[in-house]
């Protein structure tokens, strides 16, 4: 598949191609910077795709703006936050599954009220897998 983008041509499977080859030779985390004004040249497609590929992409005007960015986010990681304020922990033996301290469960139980709450007045019913 071809996207012609304002004239610049972008095949998606060779794009494709180099995500894959990228994960065999990594196991690390892949994050595509995209131009700011990526949308104005029609770049919404390609986006698009990277997400499907669960490729991490920031949109910045300048390295700068990226890097503090980074800096930033850092201190408001959730891992971190939810040790330091005593909601949840993340073990070594379950990295995907949080352990939920008292504190945590209570605001987590709040949260799925609420939830719960709003979807029965706008006519859902829950399901769960």
């Amino acid at each position: 598949m071809v996207i012609n983008l304002n004239n610049v041509v972008v095949n998606i499977n060779k794009l494709n191609k180099n995500i894959n080859e990228i994960r065999k030779q990594t196991n690390k985390e892949i994050i595509a910077v995209v131009k700011s004004n990526a949308y104005s040249l029609n770049s919404k497609y390609i986006i698009k795709y990277l997400q499907k590929a669960k490729v991490n992409f920031f949109a910045f005007n300048e390295l700068d703006e990226y890097l503090n960015m980074i800096e930033e986010a850092k201190k408001r990681d959730h891992r971190k936050l939810g040790k330091e304020l005593g909601l949840f922990f993340i073990s070594d033996y379950a990295k995907g599954m949080p352990t939920y301290m008292p504190k945590g469960l209570q605001l987590k139980n709040t949260l799925i009220k609420f939830w719960r709450e709003v979807h029965k007045k706008a006519g859902y019913i829950e399901i769960e897998t």
